[in-house]
């Protein structure tokens, strides 16, 4: 899997179960913690017949930087203005651009192919909202 920007810069960490299972659940970790948070959960995807992929965001090891550009956004996103708000809102779309490109990298080199309707987007905490982003990102 690619770390390259153009791929959304996401990282997998962790991907265990049956390559060929009937659903693949993709797990985006919150704010303060990685992908191995939901190690534990690893065990159930043998079990329960299902593939668990654990996505490391940017930021995070073997995941590529946040850019410059993002930082700037971050810096100001924390002015209580209107243009804080909209510095939060382009770097959130930014981030379900990143999901968006990150599926589709994983769809398009997995081996063997990932069945249509497979792939179930989970994000945790921060990253919660990432998955509507995302959709939203597909709509504009």
């Amino acid at each position: 899997m690619s770390t390259d920007p153009e791929f959304g810069g996401l990282s997998i960490a962790y991907d265990f179960g049956p390559k060929d299972a009937q659903k693949t659940l993709v797990i985006l970790h919150g704010f303060n913690f990685h992908s191995g948070i939901f190690t534990l959960l690893l065990p159930l995807a043998e079990e329960k017949g299902c593939r668990i992929v654990l996505v490391n965001r940017r930021g995070y090891p073997g995941a590529a930087p946040y850019s410059e550009a993002d930082w700037d956004l971050i810096r100001r996103s924390h002015d209580e203005t209107a243009e804080g708000a909209d510095a939060m809102s382009r770097f959130m779309h930014n981030r379900g651009g990143d999901v968006h490109a990150f599926l589709v990298d994983f769809v398009r080199t997995a081996d063997p192919p990932i069945k249509k309707h497979s792939i179930i987007v989970v994000g945790w905490s921060f990253t919660a909202a990432w998955p509507a982003i995302c959709r939203a990102v597909l709509s504009v």
